[in-house]
């Protein structure tokens, strides 16, 4: 069940972002970004294979949408957060990928 409730979250996340569009409301389009993020970051470190894999390269790519709002200059603490998440997915997705480059 803890994976089906994981997807529900994508789920739900991406239905917010329906509203909270980045010109409408950029702040709020970044938060939900980065929670999406983080859920599937979580999803793709519990999910196997290439699955997984391709989970955690959209958790990256959630990480990396929120980073065009939460600037260093403009939010700082939020632009830490969410470096520091981007670098702990960047981080699982590299361990899980193998070989030399």
């Amino acid at each position: 069940p803890g994976i089906a409730l994981l997807a529900e979250a994508v789920a739900a996340f991406h239905a917010a972002l329906e509203v909270r569009t980045r010109d409408a409301l950029p702040a709020q389009w970044a938060m939900t970004q980065n929670n999406l993020g983080a859920v599937l970051q979580v999803l793709g470190e519990r999910s196997g294979g290439e699955a997984g894999i391709a989970l955690l390269g959209e958790a990256v790519a959630a990480y990396c949408a929120a980073l065009e709002v939460y600037t260093r200059s403009d939010l700082p603490a939020d632009w830490a957060m969410t470096q520091n998440n981007l670098g702990i997915a960047l981080q699982v997705q590299g361990a899980r990928s193998g070989g030399e480059a």
